[in-house]
């Protein structure tokens, strides 16, 4: 009687798991190793929804390391280092961003999340979420044609 009352129970649970998003389950595990009061976790986490922010670099599939230095005008230049691990081992780049003297702390975050976006672009593009990803620059209007002003 007993085994019956345990595989009961493992159907149950089974059942009663609501059933993960797919999308969510193939996005691309980013580690953000950032020691600047800049590097918001929870601010890029709501903000950068394209990728599963992980707090284990064991089981992250792009390495974000956000390394930072003042600028001779006062302000600061960010390098972000795209480390790939796992699938993407072996893919590396290396962007920056540079936030002018009177930037307030959001600028800077947002800056700091523009050049994450453009950095995951590369790693995103090599997995199923790929289908749902368009670029665009700014100004461009839809079709693919720029505007002029």
């Amino acid at each position: 009687m007993r085994p019956a009352l345990v595989l009961g129970f493992a159907v149950l649970t089974a059942a009663a798991v609501p059933a993960q998003d797919t999308a969510s389950a193939q996005r691309v595990n980013v580690y953000l190793d950032c020691q600047t009061s800049y590097c918001d976790f929870d601010f890029f986490r709501t903000e950068l929804t394209l990728v599963n922010w992980v707090r284990d670099r064991q089981v992250a599939d792009v390495h974000l390391l956000v390394t930072t230095q003042a600028t001779g005008a006062g302000g600061s230049e960010y390098t972000v280092n795209f480390i790939g691990l796992r699938q993407f081992a072996g893919m590396a780049d290396t962007l920056r961003y540079v936030s002018p003297p009177a930037s307030t702390d959001d600028d800077r975050r947002r800056g700091l999340g523009r050049v994450f976006r453009i950095g995951l672009v590369r790693f995103i593009a090599r997995t199923p979420d790929a289908a749902r990803l368009s670029v665009a620059l700014e100004g461009e209007k839809p079709g693919g044609a720029a505007q002029t002003s």
